[in-house]
């Protein structure tokens, strides 16, 4: 009788320790299918510099600011870059409630000669929901290289990012700076992401600039 009842109690245990087992992995799927990162969804995405938005369109190619979140990297967003800085504004359709990182690939991908022919970016900071000291989420020297870049970044509740050049790469034949993609990666919301006109660019370039604002270039949906 003593070896009967014990034995049930190891198979009634082991049947309670599968279970719990059973349960923790499910728990563990059902957390990782709700928060898992994801490529985040681009509302709009703005850019200003001294010398204007963008470059104008050239032998059948544009190089508008929507390139650089179009998913081909053989695409450019393109500034002829003298000196000051540039200022590029992506806006979420949804608000994030991470931004876990960025990942960027630098220059003009469509091939290795146009990539050092043209400039690229150099010294960046990233900012979130602003331009101010406050937004700074982290300064970043870019790696001269073609290729996907990351950048670490843990923003929370995250509307809109800004990226503000602050030095380049000078191209060898053309000064324009070019920027091939730019993917933001993180755990989105339900949430709709608070909308943000271009700042003050006057004030945010400390006066460098003189030109009109911006236009707002609306991906499709």
């Amino acid at each position: 009788v003593w070896k009967k009842s014990t034995l049930e109690e190891f198979d009634i245990a082991g049947s309670i320790l599968r279970n719990m087992k059973k349960s923790i992995i499910a728990l563990a799927l059902m957390t990782c299918c709700t928060f898992a990162s994801e490529t985040l969804s681009v509302q709009s995405v703005y850019s200003i510099g001294t010398a204007g938005d963008h470059l104008k369109n050239q032998a059948g190619n544009n190089y508008s600011p929507k390139n650089m979140v179009d998913g081909d990297t053989k695409t450019a967003w393109a500034l002829p870059y003298h000196s000051g800085e540039v200022i590029l504004q992506f806006s979420l359709k949804k608000q994030a409630k991470v931004l876990e990182h960025l990942i960027i690939h630098n220059g003009y991908e469509k091939s290795e000669k146009r990539f050092y022919q043209n400039s690229r970016a150099n010294k960046i900071g990233i900012y979130v929901n602003g331009i101010d000291k406050k937004n700074l989420v982290t300064e970043w020297a870019l790696a001269n290289i073609m290729g996907p870049q990351k950048v670490i970044l843990g923003a929370k509740d995250v509307d809109a990012v800004f990226i503000r050049v602050h030095s380049v790469y000078p191209g060898s034949t053309w000064p324009d700076l070019c920027i091939s993609e730019v993917k933001l990666v993180g755990v989105s919301s339900n949430k709709k992401a608070q909308e943000f006109e271009p700042e003050d660019w006057e004030k945010a370039l400390e006066g460098r600039l003189d030109i009109a604002m911006p236009q707002k270039l609306v991906l499709n949906a």
